[in-house]
């Protein structure tokens, strides 16, 4: 599944709340009576009745595909002051909020090819699977700049389809099955006793920045750097992983501060902040996440595998031999008993978002800072073999047959500090590398 059919499935509410990025409206938060007033500018500027602070809207979820209308939405608020202020009294940066798509578009590895050996009850090399997947992911940033204070929002949506299948017999060369569409299968206790073929194992995602990011010159800003939020947690044992479909965020521009015509935000207060909701699928309970933070806050490593204990529990199912040389695969059935994602169509997304507190320590204005995003994926198919243990399972990876890709990405971001003339810091997006 592809990101045009997710969101398709987004829009009619399939996916609807199994996950949201709930970026919260700062105009709740200042209920709180934390910020008593509201942004206060010279009596020469006249705003049009339509113009009163703070502006603020509330939160709006945007599916996948759509994540760069929030600065688009954010910026039409900028413009309209701009436009209200007139040139000669300064301008608010439109720099403040900033969509990148850093894969430019979506990065498609076709046909990827997956070989393994299926052995059987008396471990002797019965049949060859080869797979062909297709990978699709798009990486994204969104920058957020508020006085003294960055936000960085690193989106890597990814997920690996199974196209075709063939299967051979091992010593002759006999084509056994070959199948594509609802003719394709994975299949358990078929060979032997506790052997699962034809799944997505042991899928690794690190998505990361490469070092906590640093002025040039200084070795200070670990202190200031934080993970903030990622996703996916970890999940419950036996309950299923969650599937990211959106992304909510509002917003509140001048809820306090005075005019400053050299700032960047022209002295208003700029607010964003976020909080992550999650639900479980629970048509994809066998598979579990297990998310781990990289040192010093660069990101997070997650893994995606399949819980031996429900599927342990199953009969068998699949590559029934019929005369020796035909196998009979049904997608539906391996659908009912492990659910897509496991064998079929595996959503290996990821989230990571950071937040920077900026100073004369970490900021020194005119300086431009490189950043490095980077989001590996590891993808493996085979045959694994799950052993007992009283009334529970595991997997003994020592006898697994396995085939493994690996895909890189990699992209560099340069920001640059500005100081505003009230003395508040701004980290800002300079260049794409």
């Amino acid at each position: 599944m592809n990101r045009k059919e997710s969101n398709k499935l987004y829009n009619k509410g399939i996916y609807k709340d199994l996950i949201k990025l709930n970026l919260l409206a700062s105009s709740l938060l200042l209920s709180s009576g934390a910020l008593a007033t509201t942004f206060v500018f010279p009596p020469n500027i006249s705003f049009p009745s339509n113009v009163t602070f703070p502006i603020s809207e509330n939160a709006k979820n945007f599916a996948p595909l759509d994540r760069q209308q929030i600065c688009e939405n954010f910026n039409a608020k900028v413009n309209l002051i701009n436009r209200s202020i007139g040139h000669n009294n300064g301008e608010m940066s439109t720099n403040l909020c900033r969509f990148l798509s850093l894969s430019k578009g979506q990065l498609e590895d076709g046909n990827i090819k997956f070989s393994y050996i299926n052995y059987d009850s008396e471990n002797i090399k019965d049949t060859q699977l080869t797979e062909y997947v297709d990978v699709t992911r798009e990486i994204e940033l969104i920058i957020l700049s508020q006085p003294n204070l960055t936000q960085y929002l690193f989106y890597a949506d990814g997920d690996a389809v199974l196209r075709r299948q063939e299967l051979d017999h091992y010593l002759t060369g006999t084509k056994l099955h070959s199948a594509t569409g609802n003719q394709m299968f994975a299949s358990y206790n078929s060979w032997l006793v506790g052997s699962l073929s034809g799944v997505f194992n042991n899928t690794n995602v690190k998505t990361t920045v490469t070092s906590v990011p640093e002025e040039p010159g200084k070795k200070v800003n670990s202190r200031y750097w934080q993970l903030q939020e990622w996703f996916p947690k970890t999940s419950v044992s036996n309950k299923g992983y969650a599937v990211s479909t959106g992304t909510s965020l509002g917003f509140s521009i001048g809820a306090n501060g005075e005019y400053e015509k050299g700032s960047p935000s022209l002295g208003a207060s700029i607010d964003f902040s976020y909080s992550v909701d999650t639900s479980i699928s629970s048509d994809e309970s066998v598979v579990n996440s297990h998310t781990d933070q990289a040192r010093d806050d660069l990101g997070i490593h997650t893994t995606i595998d399949l819980n031996p204990i429900p599927i342990s529990l199953l009969s068998g199912f699949h590559a029934i031999r019929g005369n020796q040389s035909s196998y009979v695969g049904d997608s539906s059935g391996t659908n009912t008993r492990l659910g897509q994602a496991a064998w079929k169509e595996l959503d290996f997304s990821t989230f990571a978002g950071w937040k920077e507190r900026l100073n004369s320590e970490n900021c020194t204005p005119g300086v431009v800072r490189s950043m490095t995003f980077d989001n590996t994926v590891e993808l493996e198919r085979g045959q694994y073999d799950i052993e007992y243990s009283g009334n529970s399972a595991i997997f003994d990876h020592s006898d697994k047959s396995a085939s493994l890709k690996k895909f890189p990405f990699s992209v560099s971001v340069n920001t640059q500090c500005v100081k505003g003339s009230d003395g508040k810091y701004f980290r800002v997006f300079e260049s794409l590398l």
